[in-house]
């Protein structure tokens, strides 16, 4: 999977848990802070990235991502090793 499919992805799988299309969201947006995500919807991001990806992202990680971009690149790094 290359970069750009990775990015889609995850900007679909934050749209959706925002309530919102892909385009509407700012891959640049704090995940919590700006677009008021909880605890809980996090948790459904992790969860929809681990099956879509098939592997497992640890909590400590997930704690150090914020945007959808960090995601996406955390994704790609992790994906192409």
């Amino acid at each position: 999977m290359d970069k750009n499919e990775i990015f889609e992805t995850v900007m679909d799988v934050v749209a959706t848990a925002a309530s919102k299309k892909p385009e509407e969201i700012d891959p640049d947006s704090r995940l919590i802070e700006d677009m008021g995500l909880d605890s809980l919807s996090i948790f459904e991001i992790v969860v929809d990235l681990e099956a879509a990806f098939n592997l497992f992202i640890n909590d400590e990680i997930v704690d150090g991502l914020h945007t959808p971009r960090e995601v996406a690149n955390f994704l790609t790094e992790r994906l192409n090793k």
